[in-house]
């Protein structure tokens, strides 16, 4: 279904929740300014082949669509689904899990999606399966399916949490099973195989629930939920199954839980980010809201940014974005207490909020937002656990509740706009090239050219006028508009004066010196009495060969054309 959502009801709906939070947030926190960036692209629920109720985010495929999975729904088996929206709202069921006994599929999928090497989707059910410990499963974006492993309890079981791709093969966690219990790391081969790389234990960390990432030195990093000091604990992985804990979490007596539950981190340059969801049964008090925080590459862990709620509870995994910030979501807090958007510099400084979910009738909006993705526009991309529809046409809406898949605009586009060549003579073809990110709406071209423009694209223009010329370009989209120009300087034609002194020769004086200066020119050619290239100012001495008139010229050239001077010397006398 294409987006309902027209940007003057965002705008008015904005404006109220700014009204609202305002003198509410804390001090270090700021909502962003501007229109709203968010729009609704599906909410679940609306058919009986529908799913309900994701609980992982979606992955963008090389064909432009978002893959993903629902926790439950769809027809007939109720035990989740794999679907496919396009990137304006259209969405498919690609599979329905059975979860009713005597199937042996998996049911239940809480990890987000991976797209393997051989282009199919691979992700994992926390349920079903030969015994109904959970499975692996692969499915084209056309929809084939299949059931790639059952885990057995040896290789794991539970996976709460989606795949992450190394080269061909894919590396994961099961929240229990192995030895103890106490989870494992697993890896599935490209044949399918799975085999289990690391045990948990409880001095390591336990019950591993969020899936792992890929780190820049080759590592994989993830979090336990329980174990360590009893909070769980942050670790790196090599792809060998060789294990190091980076730092373990205690409770704390005045936030309760510590640790970083089911969120997943993030590693840039040696540094990991990730987040804590507080004590959910304590959100309200001060400091029990979850957190944002850094680990160095010595082990020290530093807190960026505490939750008091009113700004967002139950933080999620973290996304690092091309801009280099950090963005999140919380599962509740916020104005009407459903969560909120946010991001935050590497640094802990530049907190913002970037939406809010709304609850009740004001508005349709999802609610519980999961983790988040960066698109190929620049947008962030993720689902909601559940949806807020007001009624229609007298009637409770059936998609209330459900979830849904939202789009975000963190920022306005970014314009990179390039003239070939740069400097040209007038009325001279060139090339201009551009690109807009971040879902780019609509650009408009001012300057020396004018009109609509796609979004990238490239196009020939000239200016007839010589000096600087103008070629602006504005794109917006929902979170604003930035324009960028483009300066085309069009060169004048080279400016060349030739003089002879003296210009009358004779049998006493032969000679006669000719001096010459070209501004603007690449190179000068000389013809007449004399020939040959020249430099672009010099003098040189000749002697006129012929009795009567003698005509020197010179010719330079350069990006504005050429121009030509010529001088006369007159030779009295026999030569």
């Amino acid at each position: 279904m294409s987006n309902p959502f027209s940007a003057p009801r965002l705008a008015a709906t904005a404006a109220v929740l700014s009204l609202a939070i305002g003198s509410l947030l804390p001090a270090q926190a700021q909502t962003e300014a501007g229109v709203p960036t968010e729009v609704v692209l599906h909410f679940f629920g609306g058919s009986a082949a529908d799913g309900v109720n994701p609980v992982a985010g979606v992955v963008q495929a090389a064909d432009g669509n978002f893959y993903g999975t629902t926790l439950s729904g769809g027809a007939p088996g109720n035990g989740g689904t794999v679907f496919r929206l396009t990137a304006d709202g259209v969405l498919t069921t690609l599979h329905a899990f059975d979860a009713r006994s005597g199937s042996s599929d998996g049911s239940t999928p809480r990890g987000a999606l991976v797209i393997g090497a051989d282009g199919r989707l691979y992700g994992t059910t926390e349920e079903g399966g030969a015994f109904g410990l959970g499975t692996v499963f692969a499915v084209s974006t056309g929809g084939n399916y299949q059931l790639v492993h059952s885990f057995n309890g040896v290789t794991g079981a539970a996976p709460r949490a989606g795949l992450t791709r190394v080269g061909g093969l894919l590396f994961g966690v099961a929240s229990s099973g192995g030895i103890g219990n106490a989870g494992t790391a697993f890896r599935v081969d490209g044949g399918g195989f799975v085999n289990r790389i690391h045990a948990f234990d409880a001095a390591q960390g336990a019950t591993p629930q969020a899936a792992l990432s890929l780190g820049s030195d080759g590592n994989l990093y993830g979090t336990t939920q329980g174990g360590g000091l009893g909070d769980g604990s942050v670790f790196r992985l090599s792809t060998a199954g060789a294990l190091n804990v980076l730092h373990r979490f205690a409770p704390n007596a005045q936030t309760g839980y510590a640790g970083p539950g089911s969120n997943g981190v993030v590693e840039r340059a040696g540094v990991v980010f990730g987040s804590t969801p507080g004590d959910a049964g304590a959100v309200a008090a001060p400091g029990t809201a979850g957190s944002v925080f850094r680990i160095e590459s010595t082990g020290g862990l530093s807190t960026l940014y505490r939750f008091a709620g009113v700004d967002g509870a139950q933080p999620g995994s973290l996304v690092r974005s091309s801009d280099g910030r950090l963005y999140g979501s919380t599962r509740s807090g916020g104005s009407d207490g459903v969560g909120v958007i946010f991001r935050i510099a590497e640094a802990g400084e530049d907190f913002r909020l970037l939406h809010q979910f709304t609850a009740g009738s004001r508005s349709a909006d999802g609610a519980r937002p999961n983790p988040l993705i960066e698109d190929a526009d620049g947008r962030l991309v993720g689902t909601a656990f559940a949806s807020t529809l007001p009624p229609r046409f007298g009637r409770a809406d059936v998609r209330n509740g459900a979830g849904a898949v939202f789009a975000l605009y963190p920022r306005a586009p970014r314009i990179s706009i390039e003239l070939i060549p740069a400097i040209a003579a007038a009325g001279q073809p060139v090339t201009i090239r551009w690109t807009a990110d971040a879902g780019a709406e609509g650009c408009t071209a001012s300057g020396d050219w004018r009109g609509a423009r796609a979004a990238s694209g490239e196009a020939t223009v000239s200016s007839a006028r010589v000096g600087e010329r103008p070629f602006r370009l504005e794109c917006a989209n929902p979170a604003g508009s930035v324009t960028e120009t483009a300066t085309l300087s069009i060169a004048p034609a080279p400016a060349v004066t030739l003089t002879a002194s003296p210009a009358f020769t004779n049998n006493r004086t032969p000679s006669t010196t000719l001096s010459w200066t070209a501004v603007g020119a690449a190179t000068c050619t000389a013809s007449g009495e004399w020939n040959g290239p020249r430099p672009i100012s010099s003098s040189v001495v000749v002697t006129p060969g012929i009795r009567g008139r003698n005509s020197y010229t010179l010719s330079c050239t350069g990006i504005g054309g050429t121009t030509s001077d010529s001088v006369n010397v007159f030779r009295f006398g026999e030569p």
